[in-house]
């Protein structure tokens, strides 16, 4: 759920599976890094989903930031290309970074939404996160798959997680 819309798990990773294959179409794939500007919604959700699926590592961007600190990360981390959507498209456009804007992408029903299949490396970056910078200048940290899976395997361990237990995670 999220600002009063839902969606079960089985729409989730069809949507994804179908954004996942328009992506890949335009060549998200492992060690490329797909820039997300999105406010937090179930949209997100499914970009986010989408992108790992490809095997791209993400790069989330706060649609609060100033327009300049934008565009630094987004040139700085070299992104192949950004989701979107057409309200914030303007705030990229001395990035000359080809974007993708989720309304004018065909509607899930018109894509085939089968899973793909892509070959990793645990040391691919699965996201690209930017650090305030000490300095003044945001700096780039990749955090590669095995940190992500460490991560969540060290806190199921601590934490005895069962089936049917549930956790708030609070980060960014």
């Amino acid at each position: 759920k999220c600002g009063g819309q839902s969606i079960t798990y089985r729409e989730l990773d069809a949507r994804a599976n179908a954004l996942a294959n328009m992506l890949a179409d335009r060549g998200a794939a492992p060690r490329r890094i797909v820039g997300i500007a999105l406010d937090r919604s179930i949209e997100m959700v499914v970009c986010l989903l989408a992108i790992t699926k490809t095997g791209a590592a993400y790069l989330p961007l706060d649609t609060q930031f100033p327009e300049n600190r934008l565009n630094y990360i987004v040139t700085n981390a070299k992104c192949d290309f950004l989701l979107t959507r057409r309200r914030l498209a303007d705030r990229f456009a001395n990035t000359g970074i080809r974007l993708i804007v989720l309304e004018d992408l065909p509607t899930t029903g018109q894509i085939y939404d089968r899973p793909i299949v892509v070959r990793q490396l645990d040391t691919d970056p699965v996201y690209v996160l930017y650090t305030s910078g000490s300095t003044g200048t945001p700096k780039g940290v990749k955090v590669p798959q095995q940190a992500l899976v460490n991560f969540l395997l060290g806190i199921n361990l601590y934490l005895k997680m069962e089936p049917d237990d549930s956790l708030l995670a609070v980060t960014t």
